[in-house]
């Protein structure tokens, strides 16, 4: 089965501010971070953003959306701010003036969001439009207001979504239209598409969901894995137990690390990294008499664990989260039992 461009292809989306006063400096603007912030929580899928900061005035808004559109390619433009009946306000204006087509759905859930918080909500000329093949929304300035627009309006109990928001149809919009397929994380915004045109679930990804703003981001690197033992197995750290502690339980190797903060983008363990594939312990009697093992006493602190009878074939059952420093009889390093993984977090 051949994959088309529109399934591997990111997500482009351009995030435009429009503000006379954020764009001469007066104050920062604070459309574009809070447009950006909420696409990072609500896609699960690769995103790439390009951002502008312009002024009021209908020409150059006309322009950047062309130039968004046309050579950048976005595939999504979100506008923020000069929606409303000030003179200044030409938001809409410039976005039809370049419109193939004009989507007045979305300017009506956009109000009718808004007047669940402002009766003033009717002021506003917000709308949505098709040019080409990219989808470009006006959203209010505030950006309180832009995330209750897209994200919609929730129960104030049970944190439900009771009025959807303008997001759970733009999915599905950027697949009639061309658009790369794109997933939602369902917490934040649940994607709205026909049986018919929902896709299977990817397989759980190695990385999070990534965001570039205006500049190509290196993907994290995976962490090299551990060097090939000759024997066929893992070497393990050498685990030793701190001074005052209880030798029964030895520490992790302080390297500086988190153990419980691992990153789904850390390089895959070694398939002979399991339990199955440790080299097993022999009974003491089995140690010839020259180059025995030294004993192992336990310390008047801590008592010795009880010693754990052989397994047939002469092997010793080894005694998860314990180590020991005793040469292994055919001179190679004792293998330390790999902990369970289960309880470390991943990422999908």
């Amino acid at each position: 089965m051949s994959t088309s461009i529109q399934d591997t292809a990111p997500l482009k989306i351009g995030l435009v501010s429009i503000s006379d006063r954020a764009s001469s400096g007066t104050y920062q603007d604070l459309g574009i971070p809070a447009m950006a912030d909420w696409l990072d929580r609500a896609l699960t899928s690769t995103w790439l953003g390009n951002s502008r900061l312009i002024p009021d005035e209908q020409e150059a808004i006309s322009q950047t959306l062309c130039e968004l559109a046309d050579d950048v390619g976005c595939h999504l433009i979100l506008t923020t701010g000069g929606t409303g009946p000030a003179p200044r306000d030409v938001t809409p204006e410039a976005t039809l003036a370049v419109a193939d087509r004009e989507l007045p759905g979305f300017g009506e859930q956009m109000r009718a969001i808004s007047l669940n918080f402002v009766p003033t909500a009717i002021l506003s000329r917000q709308t949505a439009v098709i040019r080409g093949n990219t989808l470009i929304i006006n959203l209010p300035g505030q950006p309180k207001s832009i995330r209750e627009i897209l994200e919609g309006v929730r129960d104030p109990e049970s944190g439900e979504i009771r009025i959807p928001g303008i997001f759970a149809a733009v999915p599905y919009c950027l697949d009639l239209i061309g658009a790369p397929y794109i997933e939602t994380d369902p917490d934040v915004c649940r994607a709205f598409r026909p049986k018919s045109a929902v896709r299977p679930a990817p397989a759980p990804a190695a990385a999070q969901t990534e965001r570039r703003m205006d500049a190509a981001a290196t993907l994290p690197t995976a962490e090299p894995s551990l060097p090939a033992h000759p024997s066929g197995t893992i070497p393990a750290e050498p685990m030793t137990a701190a001074p005052d502690a209880d030798p029964a339980q030895a520490s992790e190797p302080s390297d500086g690390t988190d153990p419980t903060a691992m990153h789904a983008d850390a390089g895959p363990v070694d398939e002979t990294g399991t339990m199955d594939n440790l080299e097993p312990m022999r009974s003491t009697e089995d140690v010839p008499d020259e180059g025995a093992a030294p004993t192992v006493t336990a310390t008047d602190e801590a008592p010795a664990a009880p010693a754990r009878g052989p397994l047939p074939g002469g092997r010793i059952e080894p005694t998860i989260g314990t180590a020991t420093n005793a040469p292994h009889p055919t001179g190679q390093p004792i293998q330390q039992p790999i902990p369970d993984d289960s309880s470390l977090p991943g990422l999908g």
